[in-house]
């Protein structure tokens, strides 16, 4: 894949952990960093239910997060947990430290979430994220293809050089990136570098059979015309429009490969009874 790296992909996730202890988990509070919520109708038996990690932007909050993908994940029966920096910033925002700051998060969250409900290793995972949030989102799933290969990045920057990607792709790397279900959000009056790097990003991406769907690029695409009025946002005019192509996004990061299949129904012979993001595609 040419001009694609990575790096540190044998890191262990476990030492990003403990640099959280004594982190709050869902109580709402002085010192919350995530929270939470979980889908209508949910069933603890359903080990099969997808789980959504939404990363902030810049200034920004988890709340924001919980806003804009609650009705999203609720409508494909998903959890949603949100996620915030460890930097304050002004007017009561926050800030992530780096791409391994929003990776020990998930993996703290994710820790709390198994007290209580025990997701199967299969099942689907998906990492999003708002700018700021969008870039850790590219550089979790470029350092470790074979953990986060479900994106959907929103207005994000992915610059190899600035990301320590020092790497070519090995056999295995470029393997577990061809499993990947990516679409990404850019609106195409935001920064210019930002808009063709994210394409030029989709179209390596392509190259190695992961699944892409990039619409602020791609004319014939139904969602097309959302992304040509806007800049650094998220699509749509209202929320009902936002939510609608939130949810298609959602819908097409989910959707299995053979090797899901697979796995999913050896989990749970009855799992697309279950999967809401299945139906009507």
């Amino acid at each position: 894949m040419a001009g694609l790296t990575v790096g540190a992909a044998g890191q262990d996730q476990a030492g990003r952990i403990k640099k959280l202890e004594g982190t709050r988990a869902s109580k709402r509070g002085e010192g919350e960093r995530f929270r939470i919520i979980y889908p209508p109708g949910f069933s603890r038996e359903n080990k099969l239910t997808p789980v959504v990690y939404a990363l902030h932007g810049f200034g920004g909050s988890m709340e924001s997060m919980e806003q804009v993908w609650k009705e999203p994940c609720a409508r494909m029966g998903a959890i949603l947990i949100v996620l915030q920096g460890s930097q304050n910033r002004e007017r009561g925002g926050f800030a992530w430290s780096g791409a391994e700051d929003a990776g020990a998060m998930i993996d703290f969250a994710q820790g709390e979430l198994r007290k209580t409900y025990r997701p199967d290793r299969f099942c689907p995972r998906v990492v999003t994220g708002m700018s700021q949030g969008a870039f850790a989102t590219w550089a979790l799933g470029l350092r470790y293809p074979g953990t986060y290969r479900r994106l959907i990045p929103v207005c994000g920057m992915f610059k190899a050089n600035t990301l320590e990607l020092n790497k070519p792709l090995t056999k295995e790397e470029s393997k577990a990136m061809g499993r990947w279900h990516v679409y990404v959000m850019t609106g195409v009056k935001d920064k210019q570098e930002l808009v063709s790097n994210n394409g030029w990003t989709a179209s390596e991406l392509r190259r190695v059979g992961a699944a892409v769907k990039a619409p602020f690029m791609e004319k014939g695409d139904p969602s097309w015309g959302l992304y040509q009025v806007i800049g650094h946002a998220f699509p749509g005019k209202d929320a009902a429009e936002r939510t609608e192509e939130l949810t298609r996004g959602l819908a097409f990061v989910l959707q299995p490969d053979k090797e899901d299949e697979r796995n999913w129904s050896a989990v749970d012979a009855k799992w697309r009874e279950k999967a809401k993001w299945m139906k009507g595609d």
